[in-house]
């Protein structure tokens, strides 16, 4: 990265020479002590390596494994059922499935929902779904889907979700038995859950 210093009425200025843009303005100091400032500036422009992007997405990933599994655990307690998950079986869960529904393949996303969508949930935000809901919390009885998934697996049945899910993947629309579950064909949205 090409730098260009000028020291002016006594204080240094430091701009991205391709980009024209100033890292440093009005620094007051020695040269060598401009340098370190440099190398530190010029760190947090850096383009992370897939090593530190790997960290990031592991950061956010055990976040969410905490969040599902003091969310299951305490809803296992108030209905009485046995739970044998931990959090690094749920984030060992996450990075095998790649970080993507176990049903439909939609990849999960972890950041925080929009407040101006004005959704209660994350749609696309990971969710521990028993396989039959009358037995427990256990790691061979639970899968991780997307929450629109887990919704419509509860109001309807697999099939259904997988069918409109499906259909929304070909790029047409498709209404589902009731008409109550539809999928849009729209960008990149693999499923969108219109509750009426």
């Amino acid at each position: 990265m090409r730098l260009n210093k000028v020291k002016a009425r006594g204080k240094w200025y430091v701009y991205l020479r391709d980009e024209k843009t100033a890292i440093i303005r009005g620094f007051d100091g020695s040269e060598t002590d401009l340098e370190k400032l440099i190398a530190e500036k010029l760190e947090a422009h850096r383009e992370p390596s897939p090593m530190e992007k790997a960290r990031y997405r592991a950061g956010w990933r055990m976040e969410m494994a905490r969040y599902l599994h003091k969310v299951t655990k305490a809803r296992a307690n108030r209905r009485s059922l046995a739970y044998d998950l931990s959090i690094e079986s749920i984030f060992d869960r996450l990075q095998g499935q790649t970080d993507a529904c176990e049903v439909t393949g939609i990849p999960f996303v972890y950041t925080p929902k929009d407040s101006d969508a004005g959704w209660h949930r994350r749609p696309f935000a990971p969710s521990i779904d028993r396989k039959d809901n009358r037995f427990a919390y256990t790691s061979d009885n639970i899968r991780i889907v997307a929450v629109c998934v887990n919704i419509s697996i509860n109001e309807w049945v697999l099939a259904y979700s997988r069918r409109c899910a499906a259909g929304s993947w070909k790029g047409r629309k498709m209404f589902c038995k009731s008409d109550l579950f539809v999928s849009l064909s729209i960008g990149f949205s693999p499923m969108f859950c219109n509750f009426l």
